[in-house]
């Protein structure tokens, strides 16, 4: 049995603080016109509602986690929470982890075709222990299809986008599409000088 800390970032809080601070923010810009606040009162608002905005998303959208990975089952319980989700692995039908750009996912696919998702952002989420619940959660997969274990052998890890060839396909149409830009860009309306 391991057990793991895992700081997880609450999607729908987040949003929800982002585009009230949004609002109060253009609100407060929008009313100083209208009444004639100086420049130098709009940039401390601006700052005030930046750094309030990171703090309060800090405080209210992330959740301390504690996960514990066992033989049989995966537990998943808020910290502040007496509540506790057990999953078995024979619920399990895939899982998938991805680490891109600060933003860590790992989410599992149950059986029933409902995910359990645990997001974990490095700017608003202090340091833990996501990646090694993923990385001991697939070699406990790995493990257990080498050992035909019955329990763990069905279930199969999830490609992230860029294992998936529509990604190549989209690198391509996105790279045309940028070299015709620039293109356009540098010869449109000059002809090019020949012998």
């Amino acid at each position: 049995m391991k057990s793991y800390t895992v700081q997880v970032m609450k999607t729908w809080g987040f949003i929800s603080i982002f585009l009230g601070l949004l609002a109060l923010f253009f609100g407060g810009i929008s009313l100083s016109r209208e009444i004639g606040i100086p420049l130098a009162v709009v940039l401390i608002w601006l700052v005030a509602c930046l750094v309030g905005g990171y703090y309060l998303i800090k405080k209210v959208a992330v959740v301390s986690m504690q996960v514990t990975l066992t033989a049989e089952a995966l537990s998943i319980r808020a910290t502040q929470s007496a509540t506790e989700r057990q999953i078995a692995l024979t619920d399990i039908a895939s899982f998938f982890y991805e680490d891109f750009n600060g933003n860590k996912t790992f989410r599992l696919r149950l059986q029933s075709g409902k995910k359990v998702k645990l997001a974990h952002n490095d700017t608003f989420c202090s340091d833990d222990d996501i990646e090694a619940l993923a990385a001991d959660f697939e070699a406990q997969v790995a493990g257990a299809a080498a050992d035909q274990d019955a329990e763990s052998a069905s279930i199969r890890r999830e490609k992230s986008f860029f294992e998936k060839p529509i990604s190549t396909v989209m690198l391509v149409v996105v790279t045309a599409v940028i070299s015709l830009a620039v293109g356009k860009a540098v010869f449109d309306g000059r002809s090019l000088q020949g012998n």
